[in-house]
């Protein structure tokens, strides 16, 4: 028993081997194992939301920009109306201190 035992073992791992040696072609070749690592970069697109709300700051900063120069104008203009107010001039005149 014990020996047809040992011819059955010895048939299996035969047959096992048979069975690596014909899925990898050969017996001396090792398999080679490619791995392919694909990183796929996913870009953010901005919401709209956002896009909205730079467009809405960088206007805020023109606006604020514009009245800024409209109110030094107007004040630059009454302070010029004030000062010509308290020292009348007459065309032509010249005074002598």
């Amino acid at each position: 028993m014990t020996g047809n035992s040992a011819s059955c073992q010895q048939a299996i791992s035969s047959l096992t081997n048979s069975k690596k040696q014909w899925q990898t072609g050969n017996s001396m070749k090792k398999k080679v194992v490619r791995h392919t690592h694909r990183h796929h970069h996913i870009a953010r697109h901005a919401r709209p939301t956002e896009n909205y709300l730079v467009m809405v700051r960088g206007w805020m900063l023109v606006v604020a920009f514009a009245l800024m120069l409209g109110v030094g104008a107007i004040v630059g203009s009454y302070i010029n109306g004030q000062l010509n107010a308290s020292s009348p001039t007459v065309a032509g005149a010249q005074t002598s201190r």
